[in-house]
């Protein structure tokens, strides 16, 4: 992995933990776990924490893998189909 690929992939995962832990702590003056879970209550706590996990943790996963896949079908199903619809640049 390459070092600017790398920290990439780093600030993701710190994003990831941020945006899955954002409302289940109580930091004073900055984030508020316990008003959030009283608004909402602990199921639907605990359903919005598990949603924000699995996009932001197929987000991660997505960005960690990318540096093993040299050439993703995907992408290259994309641009050759891309090259048969636009007109050659002048």
């Amino acid at each position: 992995m390459h070092g600017l690929q790398l920290l990439l992939t780093m600030l993701i995962t710190v994003q990831f933990v941020v945006i899955v832990l954002h409302d289940l702590l109580d930091i004073p003056g900055w984030t508020n776990g316990t008003k959030v879970r009283e608004v909402v209550g602990r199921k639907k706590l605990w359903l919005a924490t598990a949603i924000n996990a699995v996009f932001s943790g197929w987000r991660l996963r997505l960005q960690s893998t990318s540096g093993t896949a040299r050439d993703p079908h995907l992408l290259r199903t994309t641009m050759r189909e891309t090259r048969q619809v636009l007109p050659p640049h002048r």
